[in-house]
C-alpha cells in the first residue's frame, strides 16, 4: 500500500495543505463531476505552480544579493587584516557563512514547493486523459443500439 505523501506549501507567506490525491481521484460514478472539476482544478494548481516559480526566482535573487553583500563584507575583513584577497578565500568564507546556508535552505524549500506543484499539474494532465478515455468507454458501453432516424435497432 502506498503511503500518503502530505504536501504542505507556503507561497507568498500563505500556507496551503494540498489534498491532491483526493482531487485527482475519479470513477465511473463521479465521471460527470470529474469532467466539470478538471479545468478549474488544473487552473488552480497551475496558478500555484506559477506563483511558486516566481517565489523561486525571488529567492534566487535574494541569495545572489546576500552572497554579494557577504563577499564585500569578507573582502573588507581580509583587506583590514592585511591579508592577500583571493576570490577562493572570499568564496569559501561566503559558502561557510550561516546566513548563506540559511539562504540556500530557503531557496531549496521554494524549489521543492515548485517541483511538487509542477508534478501535481502533470498529474492533472494525465487525469484529463484518463477521465476523457473513461467517459468515452462508458459511452461505448452504453451504446447498445444503432439509431436509424427515429427507429432504434437493438444489437444482439
Amino acid at each position: 500500500m502506498k503511503e500518503k505523501l502530505p504536501v504542505k506549501i507556503k507561497i507568498d507567506g500563505k500556507d496551503y495543505d494540498i489534498n491532491y490525491e483526493e482531487e485527482l481521484k475519479s470513477s465511473e460514478s463521479t465521471i460527470n463531476e470529474n469532467l466539470i472539476e478538471q479545468a478549474p482544478l488544473f487552473a488552480w494548481y497551475a496558478v500555484l505552480a506559477s506563483l511558486a516559480k516566481a517565489q523561486v526566482n525571488d529567492r534566487k535573487l535574494d541569495l545572489g544579493n546576500l552572497d554579494a553583500n557577504l563577499g564585500d563584507e569578507y573582502r573588507k575583513k581580509v583587506l583590514n587584516a592585511g591579508e592577500k584577497v583571493t576570490e577562493k578565500k572570499i568564496f569559501d568564507a561566503v559558502e561557510k557563512d550561516d546566513r548563506h546556508i540559511e539562504g540556500v535552505v530557503i531557496l531549496n524549500s521554494a524549489l521543492k514547493t515548485h517541483d511538487q506543484l509542477v508534478a501535481i499539474v502533470r498529474a492533472f494532465d494525465h487525469r484529463k486523459e484518463m477521465v476523457s478515455a473513461l467517459a468515452s468507454n462508458m459511452r461505448k458501453e452504453a451504446d447498445t443500439g444503432v439509431s436509424l432516424g427515429k427507429t432504434v435497432i437493438k444489437k444482439v
